[in-house]
């Protein structure tokens, strides 16, 4: 819906409407989005005050009550800050209300139920927003300009009006007169040294005749501004560039009350509301993008994790049915490297030894550790070391002959018995594969030789290796020997 204006003075009611950056001068139909009402009346009134420093909401309370002491009853008022002395604590504001009486009240309050009133300007506020648009707040300046009412002079100090006049039309000599009132009024009341020059600008007047509005003898100094960007030249336009800043950039304090806003708010509570809602649904759209991003990803990484381990898993038991066949377990085979590793270190460690060994030999299914005993060195040197560690301490190391005589023929060669039994009632397949561990634990374990007989062990002749019972009891005890680095 386009933006609506309306002008208003004591004899006239006029309409505009802003099209795609043009006003246009056309009735209001129908209810708009945003109205702008311009009040044009000579009952004006700008009084100076001195506030307190004060912020938030005790600075409103106090406006609010400074308001209605100098303006009772009054529908039109805004208090607005020139200057803040930070020393003193003080601030410079002044005080402005619009009469207008009944008919002006009865009028907005028509608009305001009709309308989604968004502000009511008067002449002079839109001249103090042109003037803080262009950059010029510092500007001390007369603007004199015709309106539909009659010419207004308004005062613009710190860019904020301070003073404005309704006079009668344009005419040479009236217009100057009001001019040269307005100076004396103005020096007079302290708000312009005198002796310094007042700078006048005078919009909506062609320039050949510019110098005929000018009093002669008062200290007045012509001037002009710089156009504000995007804005018509008020120089040249005069009011309706004033009416096209409130319709299309309207800024700056403004005099309606929010009890006349109230339509206009509410549009712009409902406007916040769809914008929140539509930032939460995007909100809400992002962070479920977001979580179904971080879900595919876990699920891809949970999917290649499962390939990967059912990969692994292929592999494993395709190992172990391999290592079946061969008579040996996953465990048994994985036992054997790090057993070689210990006992191919260097001079043995009795420690050592025994943990190595028990580790490789210990590994195997259906076997049972009964004792390990090493000797080292040359008895006949006086050097023999010797010890047994029995698999418990319930049961002692087992007297086998064959065993004695291994470690017997150990002269300087280092030499390992390992006394063992097998489960009872294994059987004569699962006892054959036990027994061929046995050799596969002794053939790689590095420097550890075994001797010709236990290099057969489990070959289909199970009897070969020395026991020191009959074979064929499966309570049997069997002794494995074997040299470090020597000869068979």
């Amino acid at each position: 819906m386009p933006r609506c204006l309306r002008y208003l003075s004591a004899e006239h009611c006029r309409d505009w409407v802003l099209r795609d950056g043009t006003l246009q001068e056309s009735p209001l139909e129908g209810e708009s989005r945003s109205l702008v009402v311009v009040v044009d009346y000579a009952e004006e009134s700008y009084v100076p005050t001195s506030l307190p420093a004060l912020r938030g909401a005790d600075r409103r309370r106090l406006c609010a009550r400074r308001l209605e002491r100098e303006f009772p009853g009054a529908l039109l008022t805004a208090l607005v800050r020139l200057r803040t002395h930070s020393a003193e604590g003080s601030v410079d504001a002044v005080m402005m209300a619009v009469g207008g009486g009944t008919p002006l009240a009865t009028a907005l309050r028509e608009l305001g139920m009709r309308h989604a009133l968004r502000a009511v300007y008067t002449p002079a506020l839109l001249a103090a927003s042109w003037v803080r648009l262009a950059g010029l707040r510092e500007r001390r300046v007369l603007i004199v300009m015709p309106t539909p009412a009659g010419v207004r002079l308004t005062f613009v100090d710190a860019g904020h009006a301070v003073l404005s006049r309704l006079t009668g039309p344009l005419a040479a000599a009236s217009t100057a007169a009001e001019i040269a009132r307005t100076v004396q009024y103005l020096q007079n009341t302290q708000r312009v040294e005198r002796g310094v020059p007042v700078e006048l600008w005078l919009w909506g007047v062609a320039e050949q005749d510019v110098a005929q509005y000018v009093p002669a003898g008062e200290q007045i100094r012509l001037g002009s501004a710089p156009p504000a960007s995007g804005l018509p030249d008020p120089h040249r336009h005069g009011f309706p560039a004033l009416l096209a800043l409130a319709a299309g950039r309207p800024s700056g304090p403004q005099l309606a009350p929010d009890a006349l806003r109230a339509g206009w708010i509410a549009r712009r509570l409902q406007s916040a509301a769809r914008w929140a809602a539509a930032a939460v649904v995007l909100f809400a759209s992002v962070a479920a993008g977001w979580l179904s991003y971080g879900a595919a990803v876990a699920t891809r990484s949970a999917q290649a994790f499962a390939a990967e381990r059912e990969v692994h898993d292929r592999e494993r038991l395709a190992l172990e049915g391999e290592l079946a066949r061969q008579g040996l377990t996953l465990t048994e085979w994985q036992v054997l490297p790090e057993a070689a590793a210990r006992l191919e270190e260097g001079a043995p460690d009795l420690a050592d030894a025994f943990e190595a060994a028990a580790r490789a030999f210990g590994a195997v299914t259906d076997l049972q550790i009964m004792a390990i005993e090493l000797r080292a060195g040359d008895p006949t040197a006086g050097s023999e070391a010797a010890q047994v560690a029995p698999a418990s301490d319930a049961l002692p190391a087992p007297d086998a002959p064959s065993g004695s005589e291994c470690l017997r023929q150990a002269s300087s060669v280092a030499t390992m018995q390992i006394d063992f039994t097998l489960a009872p009632r294994i059987g004569v397949r699962r006892r054959e594969v036990a027994l061929g561990f046995v050799r596969e634990a002794a053939m790689q374990l590095g420097a550890w030789q075994p001797e010709a007989a236990l290099r057969r062990l489990g070959t289909a002749d199970p009897l070969v290796v020395a026991a020191g019972a009959d074979a064929s009891e499966v309570a049997s005890t069997w002794s494995a020997c074997l040299r470090r680095g020597g000869a068979v």
